[in-house]
């Protein structure tokens, strides 16, 4: 009697199947594709079943998302939330952080911006971003005045968050840039570390209808352990460095502008990233991995085969 409604539920529950097949065997998500055929039943409906059972697969809907605590930051109220690697610190949720206003026309004009196809660190492949703040100085004709002043509500509202979570009273914003991800581009970056960053604040720029998936935390190796971090448009996510994290959109598309903090300015200005040495001469393992790894890419320190085996 409603059949595009049906329809649009039918495909939701299809996409959370595919989801939880792809945590167990890729081989089960294309064989459900064609049971349908076989059974001669119209696919909406069979979509409907596979999605019933899919739930139950899932052990429940909230399998797939990070816990989030209420708490108060540095006098800021705030969603606390813990990866559970022994090494990283919380990371914080900010929710509607930015003005609605200011996060539709960045939006916008995210949507119209010229993206570079660089490669990215993370995976060497194109990363569709555009860096609009380096050095803590915008970039001539890549930052016009949307994203400059939802970078300034930025910098006021969420930086004196990370400075009183990581204990850095000097910590400045020294690089920004905001990120595309579409289907024909691209949908994921890896887990990674920013190894470039003290602390990272991002922006959701979309709105959650537009896309599911999208930022993730993992604590392990396995992508079981990976859990999704809930953000509509305008809410900040605050982390530092020990955060392993990625992205991955499994439908629709994303937009999102991204700071990197430095511990300091002179540091901003001279790329250099030396909390990780200093934690990695600690006996810090993710920090001996992170130092290892940057000078193995020449990414944050000069590249050094000798110094990326000893770390590593």
């Amino acid at each position: 009697e409603n059949r595009p409604r049906f329809a649009e539920v039918a495909a939701r529950l299809w996409h959370a199947l595919c989801a939880t097949c792809r945590r167990r065997h890729w081989r089960c998500c294309r064989r459900m594709l064609v049971v349908p055929q076989r059974l001669d039943m119209p696919r909406a409906c069979a979509v409907a079943i596979f999605g019933l059972v899919a739930a139950a697969l899932a052990d429940g809907p909230s399998s797939e998302f990070v816990h989030l605590r209420p708490a108060v930051v540095g006098g800021v109220e705030v969603l606390l939330g813990q990866e559970t690697a022994v090494s990283s610190k919380p990371f914080h949720v900010l929710p509607a952080l930015v003005d609605a206003d200011v996060v539709a026309t960045a939006l916008q004009a995210a949507s119209v911006i010229d993206m570079d196809n660089h490669n990215d660190e993370a995976d060497w492949l194109p990363a569709y971003e555009v860096y609009t703040v380096e050095r803590g100085e915008p970039v001539p004709g890549k930052a016009p005045p949307e994203l400059l002043q939802a970078i300034h509500q930025l910098s006021e509202r969420a930086v004196p968050l990370a400075r009183a979570a990581y204990d850095c009273p000097t910590c400045v914003v020294c690089t920004s840039f905001v990120r595309r991800y579409l289907p024909e581009e691209r949908i994921r970056v890896p887990c990674h570390f920013d190894v470039t960053a003290f602390a990272t604040v991002i922006l959701s720029l979309s709105p959650s209808s537009n896309y599911s998936g999208g930022f993730f935390v993992q604590p392990g190796a396995h992508v079981d352990s990976r859990r999704f971090v809930p953000l509509e448009a305008g809410d900040v996510i605050v982390h530092d460095f020990t955060l392993n994290h990625g992205v991955e959109v499994l439908q629709g598309g994303r937009y999102s502008l991204v700071l990197w903090v430095s511990q300091t300015q002179a540091d901003c200005d001279r790329s250099r990233t030396p909390w990780h040495a200093q934690r990695a001469m600690a006996g810090d393992h993710v920090a001996q991995h992170i130092l290892g790894m940057m000078y193995t890419q020449g990414n944050g320190a000069p590249q050094d085969d000798g110094l990326a085996l000893h770390w590593t």
